[in-house]
């Protein structure tokens, strides 16, 4: 309210026109990039074999974790 009571409107952060302060219409989005699925033909060379050495790392790591696990239970209980 104003002195004389009656309501005063403002224009909040919208400001006039419906538009968000500091923004123009001609301005385009900024955020995440959209990325279009790479085709099949060009993945079949080395994501075969990123896949494979993916497998054979993981079972390397396990391997090594369960001999690891297993020689220092020994340690300890011998």
């Amino acid at each position: 309210m104003d002195g004389d009571g009656r309501v005063v409107i403002t224009a909040g952060a919208q400001g006039v026109g419906g538009k968000m302060a500091g923004m123009s219409r001609t301005r385009r989005r900024t955020g995440a990039t959209r990325r279009h699925a790479p085709s099949r033909r060009l993945r079949c060379g080395w994501a075969r074999f990123d896949r494979w050495l993916d497998r054979v790392v993981t079972l390397a790591v396990l391997t090594a974790l369960l001999v690891g696990g297993a020689a220092l239970i020994l340690n300890l209980t011998l």
